[in-house]
């Protein structure tokens, strides 16, 4: 018989992790932010949907948002924003001026990062 055991309140939970590379403190929206930036390309070109779609991925986790408390904030479904980050739907200008506003950005700052990823010049 499989037993599930509570978890300890008196096991601490590590506060961050630590670079391997710095040997410095990493908080966990760190390590998610950069596995978010090492999505794969083709040839270092994204499709316009795709490219904008990890610009908003990244801005909500820079702003340490899940993608649940974002589509929340922007009054629209979770699935919706999962295929948006995906570059599976593209959203209304309404919607997208939404996720500009809840993410503390402009559309267009948003454009100009989905450009660049679009183009290659920026993976990161």
């Amino acid at each position: 018989m499989l037993e599930v055991m509570a978890p300890s309140s008196a096991v601490e939970q590590p506060q961050s992790t630590v670079c391997m590379t710095h040997n410095v403190p990493v908080r966990p929206w760190s390590l998610i932010l950069e596995f978010a930036k090492l999505a794969p390309t083709a040839g270092g070109a994204m499709l316009p949907e795709a490219a904008l779609g990890k610009a908003i991925k990244i801005r909500r986790i820079e702003a340490e948002f899940s993608q649940e408390e974002l589509a929340e904030l922007c009054g629209i479904d979770r699935t919706y924003m999962s295929n948006i980050e995906r570059g599976k739907r593209q959203p209304a200008i309404k919607t997208l001026r939404r996720i500009a506003i809840a993410l503390n950005t402009k559309i267009s700052a948003l454009l100009i990062d989905a450009e660049k990823r679009e183009q290659g010049s920026e993976n990161d």
